[in-house]
C-alpha cells in the first residue's frame, strides 16, 4: 500500500494505523457496528499486502 507523503508525524500515524488494522482489525465495538460488517484483522492481512510506504 502506498500513500502520499505528508509530514513525518502524519506519515508515522498512517503507518501505525495500517499496522493496527492488520493486527487488530477495525477499532470499533463489534456489538455496536455489527450491522456494518466491519473487516477483521485477517481480512486486512489478505487485502493489504506488505507494509505501507510513502510515495
Amino acid at each position: 500500500m502506498f500513500f502520499e507523503r505528508a509530514e513525518k508525524a502524519e506519515d508515522k500515524d498512517l503507518i501505525a494505523y495500517a499496522r493496527l488494522l492488520k493486527n487488530d482489525g477495525m477499532p470499533f465495538d463489534e456489538n455496536n457496528s455489527a450491522a456494518y460488517a466491519s473487516l477483521h484483522a485477517e481480512d486486512f492481512r489478505e487485502i493489504v499486502g506488505g507494509e505501507p510506504r510513502a510515495k
